[in-house]
């Protein structure tokens, strides 16, 4: 390990210590650290402080030329980086993309492909300096961009009419859950509130870009964060952006957002809690939810939409019958549907969530419906049909009911009101259960 002669083969790859008389005092195995240098062509030389068992049994190499160790003017970013050290030229057309440490001086303690943090920036078109904190090998050798330009103008639209319905995002975006920092696209209330979330393709089965870099992230790891995220607020909404639904305009997805959000309203004041889909996604969050998932989210949006089932229902007895009232009285569900006459009729429109009862939780609440009423008119969602129905056959439906509970009303009948292609909806759970019975009796 002495040093190698001008002339020698190995003048510039051989390792040496940089005190010679280390080379008769240290051992292979020795622990204590000591100074290593070898020769550079055109520079000077490279040295370096390490274990001498990493050199002399591991064979490790030169910490500098390797990247592992910073040398002024050697293998620092502000030497080998200039690009990064320097300010743009506006008069470059691709100035905007010209990204440059922020500090410049900050350059001379990083090296290429540092997993530390530093500070980066970029100019707008209107002049104006974007900062970001990232890692630096993700800035010089993934080619990571400015978090806030890479934002695209859906999520941008998103979050402007999320805070324009729903009031503006918290100062605190970004949680710590099970010792894991979230942030979301925008929050409301904490905990306690709404989020929303404007999913790109990384949110769904298969691997992309992020920001525009070589860094991937599995869908398996982004959605056990959207499962972690989905249980941290009482009421979360998903929309996919438009490049995740194919052919869809983004004048679909602005009135896709503005009508979430409308129906996020509605939710959050009715106190309900879980996850809350637009119908038009459904296909593409099958992909990555569960169908009963993605059901029960989904009949949350119709519960409030202005458009959805229920709605379409107390449009239909509002023409036949007048304004109806909110609740049934001495009701305290606000789910309940609707009554008319100070409790002489009660509507109610059936989803998913009523027929996932038991039988008895059923009959039960059915049952106490007609107690407190002298008509009770039931209409299942139109998804409840098999197969289901069109929005068109499901308002004649609605039309048809209200005419008949009208007239029953006028006529003082008693009892249950369904229309004739429902009853097949509510016998289909009943035959069911009452088969199994017959058949446990049996064995």
């Amino acid at each position: 390990m002495s040093p190698p002669n001008e002339g020698d083969d190995g003048f510039y790859t051989r390792i040496f210590f940089r005190n010679p008389r280390d080379a008769h005092t240290v051992s292979y195995g020795s622990k204590f650290k000591k100074w290593f240098a070898h020769h550079v062509r055109g520079a000077e030389d490279h040295e370096w402080f390490c274990v001498p068992r990493h050199v002399l049994v591991s064979g490790y190499g030169c910490a500098i030329c390797s990247h592992h160790q910073i040398q002024a003017g050697v293998n620092d970013l502000f030497t080998t980086a200039r690009e990064f050290t320097c300010m743009p030229d506006r008069e470059d057309p691709a100035y905007t993309r010209r990204v440059f440490f922020c500090p410049l001086e900050q350059a001379k303690h990083f090296m290429r492909g540092s997993t530390r943090v530093a500070t980066f920036g970029h100019l707008t078109k209107e002049h104006e300096l974007h900062t970001w904190p990232s890692m630096v090998g993700n800035v010089i050798c993934h080619g990571s961009g400015c978090p806030r330009c890479c934002v695209g103008q859906s999520e941008v639209f998103f979050r402007a009419t999320m805070s324009r319905v729903l009031g503006p995002m918290d100062a605190a975006w970004k949680f710590t859950i099970d010792g894991i920092r979230h942030e979301f696209d925008y929050i409301n209330g904490g905990p306690e509130g709404v989020a929303a979330e404007c999913d790109g393709d990384h949110h769904f089965p298969h691997k992309v870009n992020l920001y525009g870099g070589t860094v991937k992230r599995t869908f398996e790891n982004q959605h056990a964060r959207d499962v972690i995220r989905n249980s941290f607020v009482r009421l979360m909404i998903r929309v996919p952006t438009p490049e995740v639904h194919p052919k869809m305009h983004r004048r679909v997805f602005e009135t896709m957002v503005e009508e979430i959000a409308e129906v996020a309203v509605r939710a959050r004041a009715a106190g309900e809690v879980g996850l809350i889909l637009h119908p038009r996604s459904r296909a593409a969050y099958e992909r990555a939810y569960t169908k009963e998932e993605v059901a029960a989210a989904i009949v949350r949006y119709e519960r409030h939409s202005p458009s959805g089932p229920r709605a379409i229902l107390i449009a239909a007895f509002t023409k036949a019958m007048g304004t109806p009232d909110v609740l049934a009285p001495g009701s305290n569900r606000e789910d309940i549907g609707f009554a008319y006459a100070r409790g002489r009729v009660m509507v109610q429109c059936h989803d998913s969530a009523h027929f996932a009862l038991s039988l008895e939780d059923r009959l039960q609440q059915e049952s106490d419906e007609v107690i407190a009423t002298q008509l009770a008119a039931r209409m299942p969602t139109p998804d409840m049909f098999v197969p289901p129905i069109s929005r068109a056959q499901f308002e004649e439906m609605c039309a048809l009911l209200a005419r008949k509970v009208a007239k029953g009303l006028r006529l003082g009948l008693r009892g249950v009101m369904r229309h004739p292609l429902a009853r097949a909806v509510y016998m289909r759970g009943r035959e069911k259960v009452v088969g199994e019975k017959r058949k446990h009796e049996g064995d």
